[in-house]
């Protein structure tokens, strides 16, 4: 028992190991949760948004998280050395010094305070401390949360408020609240003020119906605010506290509601009575002026049975009456009443009917008002004759103008009195009205002046127009009766060349027809120049090449130049354009009078002409020619009558050179014609230098190449009165295998046209001339268009006095060629060719005597004449023409160049030296055949016998002239051999 006594003792020693080991477990326990409460709570105060810090008693950093780094912008090392009051701003070290020694004491402090950072920046904290221990000895731990921002706001918002009641208290804007239960419980000074109050506080309760002119005003603003929750530009009138009104213009917001009804209202309002007020007085004179302009525009427009009743009628309306009267006072002191009102007509009295009221029967308040000048109101019925209506009251104004009496207006039976704002406001109607009046006045008297005026110039202009038709028939006449029988001298001088004569008989001819050339030339001067004077002669409109124009002169003036040993020259400017549209004729006339002159008064040196261009744009060009010579020059006291009709520089030059003395005159007036100037500058023997100006379209397209058209057997009808022309005609148009048919007048050509119709032989052709008894050319071209049975023919018109206007008409009737007597033949042959190759679907210009000579084909020609004279005279005649010239001397030199040339036409002369013209010709149909290519060849001779003639057809030639050669001779075996063919080919 003792042992087991014994052995239970050592049990309290055992017990006491497994308390320690339990012990030991429980401190590493509660170590390791120390350990991560620690680690909890350092990685918490890291993570705040805010400082945390504990300082010790010396004022140095123990402890920091890094916010304070970041905030601070200094290291950890540099934190551990930096005195907390160096991150302190200046103005805020005191209030921490204190609050630190508070927390010491307290055990905790608060304080807002300005940190700086490392670069010295100022951040606004809020700093809360309290007293810890830390290794027993004590310390402050601090947590800062940033306030800048907070500040910041603190401050706009005050600084707002500020503004806000500034603006409140200042502004010129009525600014109030409004609650329903309380009335108005905020309103500025200016809003007192608009209202008539002395100050704010007695606006204050007061409801919104004391304050509202119209209750009906409040209601709609209600209505508004209710269904929209804000009221916008909402203009109402109020009462100011003496009961004046006032007109406000408002917006209004609902800002708080009571249910689903607006409780509290605040917003703005300014007084725009002034503007009320200055719309109110642009309403009125709106009105007024519509009224003015109403009333203006039938005093200028409205004729005179009219006008007065239109105005009295507005004049009514404007002045709510039903009676008036309107009238002026004429040139007999008698007022004259064009119009009353309907009803005051019908039963004005019979002796009145006229409505013209003499001055000794001017009575009652009118007449007053007349008499005295003065306007007068009566609201009184006042005595009227027998059958006139009652008047009750009227309102009567004199019209005056500088004082003078012109009229009476006057307004009665307004259902209420007038007042003086009645009578003021139609005595400025009548002040209006009266200049008006008056001007319609004066443009009457001036209109009844004028209309005398007018009859007697009538009558003047008619007699003037008698004159100048007798005038116009006599020149037309002359120029008919002239040109007739020159027509039919040249005419008949032409068919009698074409015949078999001797050379002497054809000196003798030739010499007759240039005589008569000539002639028709100085009769062209003088009936120019008549044109010109009358104002009939009218400028064509062509495209032409100012190149070949200009050549074509040249050349024709080169032999006379050269005669006299000139030297001819002419230069055309680079910037000049290739092709004008003008009058290419009458440039020409211009050019040889001026050219003509310089050659024939100068005896030795050079002519010279110079083309440059003035100006210039897309569609027109201003060309300047200049004319130099170094003849003899012209005195400075004669040269202002060069350009002066029928006169000269030297009386004697007529008699000694020639001339009508009308050719510089009538230059002149053609170059004004064609838009230009011409003057002269020149010194008694140092030459003379004619200048003048003309301005041209351009004309970029060159002509279309002519159609190739064959004449055999075309039906042509030729109508003429007179029976040379109508002879000439059907030979020359019998020489071209046509089938001409001539009749003598217009009636005759009708039935003849509808003779052919019936056989199915139809006219293709109807030349008609312009002047015939009877029925003249343009209404038988009527008749023949407006007939479907005639199958409508091309229309050639014939005239030997071109009129003004003619070619207008021609181009409206469709007539395809208006020529002038007398034709040449080639240039007939030439027209018709144009007129029968034209397409019918594509519109043509009117083919008259400049377009021919413009569209005539420039050809490459050799020539073949061995004697100089020939040579010379063939070459001139050909580059007149434009053609283009090369010369051979004998028949090999012309088989050399026709093999290395190409050429559109060879005249061929029959005897020369090597080789003759027969064998040449035949050598070069041989060479031609091998390579299917033709050459013309035209046949020049001196021999006439019909044997020469068949010899050279023969021989392969294509024509056959005699010498000397004639230049319509020569233009007609041209056109008939090259004329219709295009560019590069030849008609057999």
């Amino acid at each position: 028992m003792q042992r087991d006594h014994n052995c239970s003792q050592p049990q309290p020693i055992a017990a006491s190991l497994e308390d320690i080991h339990r012990l030991q477990n429980a401190l590493r326990q509660a170590e390791r949760k120390l350990a991560s409460e620690q680690s909890f709570s350092q990685d918490l105060i890291e993570s705040l948004p805010v400082l945390f810090i504990i300082i010790d008693q010396e004022g140095r950093f123990v402890r920091w998280n890094k916010r304070v780094e970041e905030v601070l912008h200094y290291s950890a090392a540099e934190i551990e050395r930096l005195p907390v009051m160096d991150s302190i701003a200046e103005e805020s070290r005191e209030l921490m010094r204190a609050k630190v020694q508070q927390a010491l004491e307290t055990g905790s402090s608060e304080a807002e305070a300005a940190l700086l950072t490392k670069e010295r920046v100022k951040i606004l904290y809020y700093l809360s401390s309290a007293l810890v221990s830390l290794q027993g000895s004590p310390c402050i731990a601090g947590v800062g949360i940033d306030i800048s921002q907070h500040k910041r706001t603190e401050e706009e918002l005050r600084q707002s408020e500020a503004r806000y009641r500034l603006l409140f208290e200042r502004s010129l804007a009525g600014i109030f609240r409004y609650q329903m239960d309380q009335g108005l419980v905020e309103c500025n000074e200016a809003g007192a003020r608009i209202l008539g109050y002395r100050s704010s506080q007695e606006l204050m309760r007061q409801n919104a119906g004391s304050y509202f002119a119209h209750a009906r005003d409040l209601e709609e603003a209600m209505q508004l605010l209710a269904r929209d929750g804000v009221l916008k530009n909402f203009e109402t009138c109020l009462l100011r506290k003496d009961n004046t009104p006032v007109w406000i213009l408002e917006n209004v917001s609902v800002t708080e509601y009571r249910g689903d009804q607006p409780f509290v209202l605040e917003g703005t309002f300014i007084d725009i009575s002034d503007r009320k007020r200055t719309e109110a007085a642009l309403r009125e004179s709106e009105k007024r002026i519509a009224l003015k302009n109403r009333l203006a525009n039938i005093c200028l427009t409205v004729p005179d049975e009219q006008m007065y009743g239109e105005v009295l009628n507005i004049v009514l309306e404007v002045m709510h009456s039903s009676l008036g009267l309107f009238g002026y006072i004429d040139e007999d002191n008698i007022l004259v009443v064009p119009s009353l009102t309907s009803d005051a007509w019908e039963k004005c009295a019979v002796a009145n009917k006229s409505l013209r009221f003499r001055r000794e029967i001017w009575g009652g308040l009118w007449g007053r008002s007349l008499v005295e000048k003065k306007a007068f109101c009566c609201n009184q019925p006042g005595k009227v004759p027998e059958g006139h209506l009652a008047i009750n009251r009227c309102l009567s104004v004199p019209v005056l103008h500088n004082d003078a009496l012109i009229g009476l207006l006057l307004v009665a039976n307004k259902t209420t009195d007038y007042e003086e704002a009645d009578l003021e406001r139609l005595s400025r109607i009548v002040e209006f009205l009266a200049p008006v009046l008056h001007a319609r006045l004066q443009r009457d008297a001036q209109e009844r002046a004028r209309k005398r005026a007018e009859a007697d110039l009538i009558q003047a202009k008619e007699l003037a127009e008698s004159a100048n038709r007798a005038k116009s028939e006599f020149l037309a006449n002359m120029s008919h009766e002239i040109r007739t029988p020159i027509s039919g001298v040249l005419g008949m001088t032409d068919l009698a060349l074409d015949t078999d004569l001797t050379s002497e008989q054809r000196e003798y001819l030739v010499m007759a027809k240039q005589s008569g050339e000539q002639l028709l030339e100085v009769i062209n001067d003088i009936l120019d120049f008549s044109k010109v004077e009358s104002g009939k002669l009218d400028l064509e409109c062509i495209e032409f090449s100012l190149a070949d124009c200009l050549a074509q002169e040249m050349n024709a003036l080169s032999l006379r130049a050269h005669s006299k040993g000139l030297e001819l020259a002419y230069r055309i400017a680079s910037d000049i354009p290739e092709r004008l549209a003008g009058d290419p004729s009458r440039l020409r006339q211009i050019l040889l009078n001026l050219i003509s002159n310089a050659i024939k008064f100068t005896d030795r040196g050079e002519v010279v002409l110079y083309v440059d261009q003035d100006s210039c744009d897309e569609k027109n060009v201003e060309l300047h020619f200049r004319v130099v010579d170094t003849g003899v020059g012209i005195p400075a006291d004669k040269q202002a009558l060069l350009f002066q009709a029928f006169a000269q520089a030297d009386t004697s030059i007529t008699r000694k050179f020639g001339g009508t003395g009308l050719g510089l005159a009538i230059c002149s007036r053609l170059v004004t014609l064609m838009g230009g100037r011409i003057w002269l500058e020149s010194g008694e023997g140092a030459g003379s230098t004619f200048h003048f100006t003309s301005r041209f379209g351009v004309d970029p397209a060159p002509p279309p190449a002519p159609a190739v058209v064959d004449l055999r057997q075309v039906p042509i009808l030729i109508v003429d009165d007179n029976a040379t022309n109508r002879r000439i005609l059907t030979e020359y148009t019998a020489a071209w295998d046509m089938r001409p048919v001539a009749v003598e007048n217009s009636q005759a050509a009708l039935e003849t046209l509808r003779s052919a119709h019936c056989a199915g032989l139809p006219f293709r052709v109807l030349l008609l001339d312009r002047r015939m008894p009877g029925i003249d050319g343009f209404t038988l071209a009527e008749r023949v268009q407006s007939d479907p049975q005639l199958a409508q023919p091309i229309i050639m018109m014939l005239t030997s006095d071109g009129q003004r206007g003619d070619g207008a008409r021609c181009r409206e009737m469709g007539i395809c060629a208006y020529l002038v007597k007398p034709i040449h033949k080639a240039d007939l042959l030439r027209a018709v060719r144009l007129a029968l190759g034209h397409d019918p679907g594509q519109p043509s210009a009117l083919i008259t005597r400049h377009s021919l000579r413009e569209s005539r084909r420039k050809l490459s020609i050799l020539v073949a004449e061995d004697n100089p004279v020939n040579r010379t005279v063939i070459l001139s005649l050909l580059q007149k023409l434009g053609h283009t010239v090369t010369l051979a001397d004998d028949g090999r030199q012309v088989l050399t160049l026709a093999e290395s040339q190409h050429f559109d036409l060879l005249f061929m002369d029959i005897q020369m030296p090597k080789l003759d013209g027969l064998s040449a010709t035949a050598e070069l149909r041989r060479w031609e055949s091998g390579r299917g290519s033709h050459l013309p060849i035209i046949a020049m001779t001196a021999s006439v016998l019909p044997a020469d003639r068949e010899r050279c057809l023969a021989a392969g030639m294509d024509a056959y002239i005699s010498k000397p050669v004639d230049f319509d001779v020569v233009q007609e075996e041209i056109e008939r051999c090259c004329g219709a063919a295009p560019q590069g080919s030849a008609e057999n």
